[in-house]
């Protein structure tokens, strides 16, 4: 029986990237109903609800093909239920981006070229059903509210060097 691990430790730099990630969810729209969850499933061919990227049955959550980091919304056209190791694997990256990666243990290694095809192929088609398009920030805002919103991410972004730098002089004494 070994013991258990060592509780890891939050870093700054997670507390701060989970910061800016809340404010983008909050300017993002999030409409997201039960009847669309459905819509989804049919859209993408789905005989039961699998992975959208890889068909595995055991589903995690619900993936933003473009993540909110990169001005997504949680709406419908732009989210697809997921699978444990999808989810972790692609993270904050555009789907296109992520599905056709080469890497070792890449959704390509694990499902074969011709699935991945099939999938993307899905994927692409409930995107343009869905009619999906996401609106810049520059475009929900007026040039007063993204001077502000600019202001308060230099504030974080000052806050986050002060951090480092009294972490960094802490670890000296």
């Amino acid at each position: 029986m070994g013991l258990p691990n060592t509780p890891q430790r939050t870093n700054i730099n997670f507390v701060i990237s989970t910061l800016k990630r809340a404010i983008k969810e909050e300017i993002a729209d999030r409409r997201f109903t039960p009847r669309q969850k459905e819509q989804v499933i049919q859209l993408l061919q789905l005989k039961n609800p699998e992975c959208a990227y890889c068909g595995e049955a055991k589903l995690k959550a619900w993936d933003h093909l473009l993540p909110i980091k990169n001005g997504g919304d949680t709406v419908f056209g732009n989210l697809v239920p997921v699978c444990s190791s999808c989810n972790s694997s692609k993270k904050d990256r555009n789907y296109q981006d992520w599905m056709f990666r080469t890497a070792e243990g890449s959704l390509r290694t694990r499902i074969g070229e011709e699935n991945l095809r099939i999938h993307f192929n899905r994927i692409s088609e409930y995107v343009v059903q869905s009619g999906y398009k996401p609106t810049p920030i520059q475009l929900r805002f007026t040039k007063r509210k993204l001077k502000l919103l600019d202001k308060r991410q230099k504030a974080i972004e000052s806050l986050l060097r002060k951090l480092h730098l009294f972490i960094s002089e802490s670890k000296k004494k």
